[in-house]
């Protein structure tokens, strides 16, 4: 592509951004030619090696059977490639350079936007009509099922309509007598599931059926090269995807599709006790946020307009136009900061539960672990050659049989009732197995769960924030917090923030540091020195750890948790410890299970509960703050506005509903009764701190509220938000000074600005 001559400005601006090097033909990340049929990206990515993902341009076949390679849809093709090089040009971008993995997901958003148009090829005649095929109604059509089927899996790629429709025409092929016969081998197709886990809408006799075709085509059957052949009784993804979507979208293998709970032909043994609390109001679907993204990846395809070897776009008004205002015209998106808001009480009884056990068990669980994972290095140099041969079984199914490793145990934790290095996850008493600790692995991953909890409502970073700690030195001062000297010192916690810094291809983050109390730096201190000693034992290497690391039960190894294993490591903390739970409509008991989000959300609340000087006092201490009124400036400035808001909602829903003295608070009863039409009684519900207050002394106290009480909660959160949203009323602290005292003190002030 030929490059115009710079000016003077333009190459002095070049010269410090570097923006006008930028070829929408040969990005740094593109490793293959332009016109080449197979695209090769390649990103960057600090402290790991390059990430490599290919597009297969070729695989694609439109309606007339002609590829996308083709010459007749070269204009199409050349139209799809330069839309993906659009998301990194700062021309396209306001200017901005971008770090590599943000470059990424953009591309993953478009690639999700091309097959989204390739599976509606028939519709809108793509094969003959190419971009002119592309109008506002049908862009406004995509993002409104994307909205409305709750994501990318069913909004865009219909996965549960086409998985459906593919499986209803082959269970045609299958006799009942085979189905029968099927059914007799796996009983578990015969369970009754809630509407909620048939998505398929299949009878059991039809789910019969399907399976059995599908196995059949192994999809119960590994396809990787170490496992081919391995029978995998959960389903097989991959080989589901290419049934589904054949020569039909790009990037098939790198899709990323939830598990339908029809198809299993076992227990999944998904180790969460109960269901999880899914509040998630009536009438809503997902947030503004979310559908922000793919309405700018749609509006970069407008590059394809500048270049003549492309097809191009009839009316650019086509994507001009399209906002989030329109969308909510057709669907109703939850507000930006109407995440789930954690009850706090749930949050302030699991802390505690979670602080009792590290400050009772941390030390005895790392070193009766380590001292394990050392005796098992010696015993796979010295035994395992002959184990193999003898029994086939690994070191664990080896040392499960024996008595050779209680003597490394901690004499508390076999009191305690440890009696095995790991729960069988077969077991049907798992969780009571659990808890009553008969586990020493399982102890631990409570205990990195416990420590997540810790750090992530004390420091509110964000997950792929706390997942990329180091495995040591993350403390600053980098001591022992119990020494001498470290109890007579201030922690911080060292971390690299994400959505700051630098981008371009040698993108890097921010490194901050943020003050912690000192038990907790006391308990990240105790994790570092295990991780240390892992690696001076030769146990792991250092890349191969984080902070919170998991153990895989069967080799004996250590390795970093990644989103999966950390949210892992909360459901399992949760079970143990028995966090709060609740009764949803048809009586199914619901757990809340702890996600790193709402406890962003949860930091900024303590704000808002905190009864006086003293908490918020805390907090400035922990944030390093000159006094509160600095410290509210904190939180509401990083924190975005919707995050802020959605606290705010939360507090006052808690204040309505608990008769909390603040003034206005009629006022805003009158507005929502009005307004929305909500009675009185549902705006006075017992909340759930009042019976935490009420029953705290009782030995067989537990908490479970039916989740109507939940769900008109929520939906009484959404309509304060949309309130706060509106400046129909505003929740601000008026900060002051007694005379004769330094100390600051505030009130909470709301003020209502309509009535009726």
């Amino acid at each position: 592509m030929l490059k115009l001559a710079l000016t003077p400005r333009q190459e002095l601006t070049n010269e410090y951004t570097g923006i006008y090097n930028y070829s929408s033909e040969s990005p740094y990340w593109l490793i293959s030619n332009f016109d080449a049929p197979e695209w090769t990206l390649e990103f960057p990515l600090r402290g790991k090696e390059p990430y490599q993902k290919v597009i297969d341009w070729g695989n694609v076949i439109l309606p007339d059977r002609e590829r996308l390679t083709s010459d007749k849809h070269a204009p199409l093709l050349n139209a799809f490639k330069y839309w993906i090089t659009a998301v990194d040009d700062p021309f396209t971008n306001g200017g901005k350079q971008l770090k590599p993995k943000t470059v990424l997901v953009a591309i993953r958003s478009v690639i999700s936007l091309i097959n989204a148009i390739l599976l509606h090829a028939d519709e809108i005649d793509l094969a003959n009509r190419h971009l002119s095929a592309i109008n506002d109604d049908f862009v406004m059509a995509l993002l409104v099922d994307y909205a409305e089927d709750g994501g990318v899996e069913n909004g865009f790629y219909h996965y549960h309509d086409k998985a459906e429709s593919l499986l209803r025409d082959a269970i045609t092929n299958i006799s009942d007598d085979e189905a029968k016969n099927f059914a007799e081998k796996h009983p578990f197709l015969l369970r009754d599931l809630p509407l909620e886990l048939t998505p398929l809408n299949l009878s059991v006799d039809d789910r019969v059926k399907a399976c059995c075709w599908l196995e059949q085509q192994e999809f119960y059957r590994s396809t990787s090269n170490t496992n081919r052949g391995v029978t995998r009784p959960q389903g097989n993804s991959t080989i589901l995807k290419y049934l589904v979507y054949r020569e039909k979208i790009l990037c098939c293998n790198d899709l990323q599709l939830s598990m339908i709970e029809e198809l299993p032909l076992i227990d999944s043994g998904t180790k969460r006790e109960y269901a999880p609390v899914q509040q998630i109001t009536e009438g809503t679907t997902l947030t503004e946020f979310s559908i922000v993204p793919f309405i700018a990846a749609f509006k970069y395809l407008l590059v394809a307009n500048d270049h003549d070897k492309c097809s191009h776009i009839a009316d650019d008004n086509a994507l001009k136009n399209i906002t989030v205002s329109r969308i909510q015209g057709h669907v109703k998106l939850k507000k930006s900061g109407r995440t789930q808001t954690l009850p706090y009480p749930v949050v302030f009884k699991l802390y505690s539960d979670a602080f009792t056990f590290c400050d009772s068990h941390t030390d005895a669980i790392l070193d009766s672990v380590l001292a394990v994972l050392k005796a098992a290095k010696g015993l796979s140099r010295t035994k395992v050659n002959t184990i193999k041969k003898a029994t086939k079984r690994s070191i664990f199914g080896q040392w499960k049989v024996s008595d050779d490793w209680h003597h490394l145990v901690n004499n508390h934790l076999l009191t305690l009732g440890v009696n095995n290095l790991f729960i069988d996850p077969m077991r049907e008493d798992w969780f009571d197995a659990l808890r009553a600790n008969n586990g020493l692995f399982n102890l631990f991953s409570v205990l990195i769960g416990s420590a997540q909890l810790h750090l992530g409502a004390m420091c509110a970073r964000r997950q792929d924030e706390l997942t990329s700690l180091m495995p040591f030195g993350n403390l600053s001062p980098n001591l022992d917090p119990s020494s001498p000297i470290g109890k007579k010192s201030n922690y911080n916690l060292i971390f690299r923030v994400k959505k700051t810094g630098s981008g371009g291809k040698n993108a890097i983050n921010d490194e901050i540091q943020r003050p912690i109390p000192r038990s907790v730096a006391l308990l990240i201190w105790k994790i570092e020195q295990f991780n240390q000693d892992l690696i001076d034992n030769g146990l792991a290497k250092k890349g191969n750890l984080a902070l919170f690391n998991n153990i895989n039960n069967k080799s004996l190894t250590v390795f970093k948790s990644a989103k999966k294993q950390f949210n892992a490591n909360f459901d399992v903390m949760c079970d143990y410890l028995e966090s709060q739970t609740v009764i949803d409509k048809k009586g199914i008991t619901r757990r809340y299970y702890i996600r790193q989000h709402p406890l962003r959300r949860f930091f900024a609340m303590i704000f808002f509960w905190s009864s006086g000087y003293d908490g918020l006092e805390t907090i400035r201490w922990m944030l390093g703050h000159s006094d509160v009124e600095h410290l509210y400036n904190y939180i509401t400035e990083s924190q975005t506005g919707g995050a802020i808001k959605g606290v705010k909602a939360a507090y006052l829903v808690e204040a309505l509903q608990s008769g909390v003295k603040l003034e206005g608070i009629d006022s805003l009863r009158e507005v929502i009764a009005n307004r929305y039409g909500v009675s009185g009684s549902a705006i006075r519900l017992y909340p759930s701190s009042v019976a935490v207050e009420t029953f705290e002394d009782e030995d067989d106290y537990k908490t479970t509220p039916p989740i109507d009480d939940l769900d008109t909660q929520a939906e009484l959160e959404s309509q304060v938000l949309e309130l706060l949203e509106e400046d129909i009323i505003t929740l601000e602290p008026n900060f002051f000074k007694v005379e004769g005292s330094e100390q600051q003190f505030y009130n909470l002030v709301l003020q209502v600005k309509e009535i009726g």
